[in-house]
């Protein structure tokens, strides 16, 4: 599971955990779609852990009325919505 804010990364495991079990096989891995160094490093870090993925869910969204970009010069909104998420499942 992969989260930008520590905090809900956090409550949202546990809250998994809560519910499957704390057997549950489930971890939280920071990453910030806005960043796609970020993005190709958490792939990279999974790519060696993890035998395979079962599933695959992106859903990491923001929603915002500003125009800014992000350090990799994309439009943030359309990097953290789809170009981070493409990057990431592609590198998986």
């Amino acid at each position: 599971m992969i989260y930008r804010k520590e905090h809900q990364g956090q409550a949202a495991l546990d809250k998994i955990k809560e519910e499957a079990g704390k057997d549950a096989k489930v971890e939280w891995v920071p990453c910030d779609m806005g960043s796609l160094s970020q993005v190709r490093e958490t792939a990279s870090h999974l790519v060696r852990k993890e035998e395979r993925l079962d599933p695959l869910i992106l859903s990491s969204s923001i929603n915002t009325n500003q125009y800014s970009k992000t350090s990799d010069g994309i439009d943030r909104h359309f990097q953290v919505n789809w170009v981070g998420q493409f990057d990431l499942c592609n590198l998986l």
